[in-house]
């Protein structure tokens, strides 16, 4: 009995910290697991919570080796999970893996595509850029679909085109952080198509055709989020509150689109409200 009711209130220990962890860095998706079911919720919030964790470690490590250390850490914690897990976060995941089915497999593509991040390389072209947010974001997406009751196939589509959406907007929207840290997110080819130097996405101002190439890829952008919305429609009812972070991008595309050249020192946010409404919006009335 002692024993029940110790992993019992550890795990609502867990469950505030990782509410707590996801609210504070992930507002979009808080908001989103808000319509889940309450059986569900837990489940979705440890996987964000991963997520949060994860994408933090190159802008909290002052070495790329700590980093690699940490995401490393991840990858043995994921596949040890029947250990039970050392941390709040892993705990939560665990749990979310086994009642869930979640594959471990999937989880470690986001730990392993994330190595990048710490060493800043740009993709090579857009396809591979494309690639990187769906081993990401698209993987998020459809994870999330899977706790939610997915049999898998019926949310790829909708999960593929939403994860490089949201992945790209939200970089683009956090360009000047993404600059300091020394990581080039745009393909080499979007580069030399612009007539761009690599080298001047790092300098004080912008270079020239910067506005154009923001352009381009905000159109690719919003190609996806249509493409995901299309897909949406077709996808189980039960499923749709793990695309509910889709709501915030038509707002944040006009807004990125109308910085501009301010992007290069600015990043480009929505209050707290706005994010609030637009995901209750959606909640409510659908994508």
């Amino acid at each position: 009995m002692t024993l029940g009711v110790t992993q019992a209130g550890q795990a609502a220990d867990d469950a505030g910290y990782l509410t707590s962890l996801v609210r504070n860095h992930d507002r979009p998706r808080y908001y989103s697991g808000l319509f889940a079911p309450a059986e569900k919720r837990e489940h979705l919030i440890a996987l964000y919570a991963m997520n949060s964790e994860i994408c933090r470690i190159p802008a909290s490590v002052a070495e790329l080796g700590l980093g690699d250390i940490r995401l490393q850490w991840w990858l043995d914690a994921i596949t040890a999970a029947d250990d039970g897990g050392d941390t709040p976060v892993m705990r939560g995941l665990i749990r979310a893996m086994q009642s869930c089915r979640l594959p471990a497999d999937a989880l470690k593509q986001i730990v392993e595509t994330h190595r990048n991040d710490l060493y800043g390389d740009p993709p090579a072209t857009l396809q591979d850029l494309e690639a990187y947010f769906g081993q990401t974001d698209s993987a998020l997406f459809q994870l999330a679909s899977l706790i939610l009751g997915s049999q898998g196939a019926e949310t790829a589509d909708a999960a593929g085109h939403a994860g490089i959406a949201y992945g790209l907007v939200l970089q683009l929207g956090a360009l000047c952080s993404l600059r300091r840290q020394g990581r080039q997110i745009v393909s080499a080819d979007l580069l030399d198509i612009y007539g761009i130097d690599p080298d001047t996405m790092f300098l004080k101002n912008p270079p020239v055709g910067f506005k154009a190439l923001l352009d381009h890829l905000l159109d690719m952008a919003t190609e996806h989020v249509d493409q995901a919305k299309a897909a949406i429609g077709l996808v189980p009812s039960q499923c749709r509150p793990a695309f509910l972070p889709l709501a915030i991008l038509p707002m944040q595309i006009r807004r990125i689109s109308a910085a501009g050249d301010r992007l290069w020192h600015q990043p480009v946010v929505q209050s707290d409200l706005s994010v609030l409404f637009r995901i209750a919006r959606a909640g409510i009335f659908g994508l």
